[in-house]
C-alpha cells in the first residue's frame, strides 16, 4: 500500500509551513517567495507540497491537500496545467534565460484550473544575471493569483534585485539538540547521530540514508 504524503514533508519544516498557511488565509501570500537555507533540509519537497496545497481545491484548514480532487489528482501524476518546474537543462548548468522568459510570457495567463499558477524555480541560483533580469519584470508587475517558489541553498547568488522582491522564508541549521532529533528520524538506525550530538551543526539529509520511504529520499536532494 503506498504511504500517503506528509505536509509539511518533515517535521522540521511546521513552522514555515504553519507561517504559510496562515499568510495565505490572512490573504497575504504574496507572489514570490524564496526558500533559503543549507542543503540537505528539504525545500525542494516543502515547494512541492505547498504547490500541491495551494492547487488543491478542497484544501483542510491547515493547508493539507485532500488528495481527492481533479486537481489532487492531476498533481499526483505529474500532469497538473497549473504547475511549472524551472531549472537547469543538465545538473550544475545554469538557467537558460529563454527558460526564463518563456515562464514570464507563460505567467500572464489565466489558471486552467481556476486556483493559483504556481511555478518552483530551483535552483534559483543557478540563473545567470541575464535570466535574473528577464525574471525582474514578473517580480515587480506580478500577475494575478501567480505564485513562484524560488529555491535555493546558496542565497550570496542570487541578485539583491531579485531577494529583495521576494518574501524571504529561511530554513535554518538545526541547534545541536533539535540536530539529533532530526537524524534520528532520518536515520532511525542512529548509527550517525553521534556528530550532532556531540554539538556539531548538520543538516539531516547529511546524516546518511535510511531507505524508509520516499520523504527520506527526498533529504538526498542538493537543495
Amino acid at each position: 500500500m503506498t504511504a500517503q504524503p506528509a505536509f509539511p514533508p518533515f517535521p522540521w519544516q511546521r513552522a514555515q509551513w504553519h507561517w504559510l498557511q496562515r499568510a495565505r488565509a490572512s490573504g497575504r501570500i504574496g507572489h514570490a517567495w524564496l526558500l533559503a537555507g543549507p542543503a540537505g533540509l528539504g525545500k525542494s519537497a516543502f515547494a512541492a507540497a505547498l504547490a500541491h496545497s495551494l492547487l488543491c481545491e478542497r484544501p483542510a484548514a491547515t493547508g493539507e491537500p485532500c488528495l481527492r480532487c481533479r486537481s489532487c489528482h492531476l498533481f499526483a501524476v505529474g500532469t497538473h496545467p497549473d504547475l511549472e518546474r524551472i531549472g537547469p537543462d543538465e545538473p550544475g548548468k545554469p538557467i537558460r534565460v529563454d527558460a526564463i522568459r518563456e515562464y514570464c510570457e507563460r505567467s500572464s495567463l489565466t489558471a486552467q484550473m481556476g486556483m493559483y499558477k504556481v511555478a518552483i524555480l530551483e535552483p534559483a541560483d543557478a540563473m545567470n544575471s541575464a535570466a535574473a533580469n528577464s525574471l525582474l519584470k514578473t517580480l515587480e508587475e506580478p500577475s494575478p493569483s501567480t505564485l513562484l517558489l524560488l529555491v535555493t541553498a546558496a542565497l550570496h547568488r542570487l541578485p539583491p534585485t531579485v531577494r529583495s522582491r521576494c518574501q524571504r522564508v529561511d530554513f535554518p541549521l538545526p541547534d545541536a539538540g533539535r540536530g539529533v532529533e532530526m537524524a534520528a528520524w532520518a536515520d532511525p538506525g542512529h548509527r550517525r547521530c553521534a556528530g550532532i550530538a556531540a554539538g556539531r551543526r548538520g543538516a539531516p539529509g547529511r546524516a546518511g540514508r535510511s531507505g524508509r520511504d520516499s520523504a527520506r529520499g527526498a533529504l538526498e536532494s542538493p537543495i
